[in-house]
């Protein structure tokens, strides 16, 4: 989840094995989407969502990537994932 990045021990594991992609987007569009799917207890209003976004929004902004996902489908989201790593049909690799 979001807080999976907040811990430096992750961050670490990431570094180390992987590649993290920050996929931004504005927190009141994130706050709607989140408000659709189940119950988030951290999200319990716009305002304690907005609070944690901007407390966790330096973490994130350490990825190696960031794709600004707010006006992308998800489809489209995932082929710039793809691109910006060099998976499926132009990078040769196959995507998991």
């Amino acid at each position: 989840g979001g807080g999976s990045f907040t811990s430096a021990e992750n961050r670490d594991l990431v570094r180390a094995t992987g590649v993290s992609v920050y996929l931004e987007a504005p927190a009141e569009m994130l706050y709607a989407r989140c408000a659709t799917g189940d119950a988030r207890p951290l999200f319990s209003t716009r305002e304690a969502m907005a609070a944690l976004f901007e407390r966790r929004r330096p973490l994130y902004e350490t990825a190696d990537f960031r794709i600004d996902v707010s006006r992308l489908t998800v489809d489209e989201a995932a082929r710039r994932i793809a691109a910006l790593l060099g998976l499926g049909p132009a990078g040769g690799k196959a995507v998991r």
